[in-house]
């Protein structure tokens, strides 16, 4: 998967961008209606880029979004684990 976006409306954006359908194991964008609206308000920017994802997203979407395996997210904790060990308190909105 190259891209997972969160949108309101999946139909529409999927048009507007020219996706069409595909297998979740073979799909290269993910389009998704979060169940939580927060997660459609802009991101913070630094640098004039959008700031990446919070790594407690990250893993949630891991984990749960086709295509993606709890075998990646493992791969992320155990970096993490390794060179980040307060990375649970600093992905904390603030």
């Amino acid at each position: 998967m190259l891209a997972a976006l969160y949108t309101a409306r999946p139909t529409t954006l999927a048009q507007e961008l020219g996706l069409y359908p595909a297998a979740p194991g073979t799909a290269n964008v993910v389009l998704a209606r979060p169940s939580e609206p927060s997660l459609l308000q802009p991101g913070e920017r630094r640098s004039g880029k959008p700031a990446v994802v919070p790594l407690a997203q990250l893993l949630a979407d891991l984990l749960t979004l086709p295509g993606r395996s709890p075998e990646e997210a493992e791969q992320v904790m155990d970096i993490l684990a390794r060179s980040r060990a307060r990375w649970a308190v600093e992905s904390e909105p603030r």
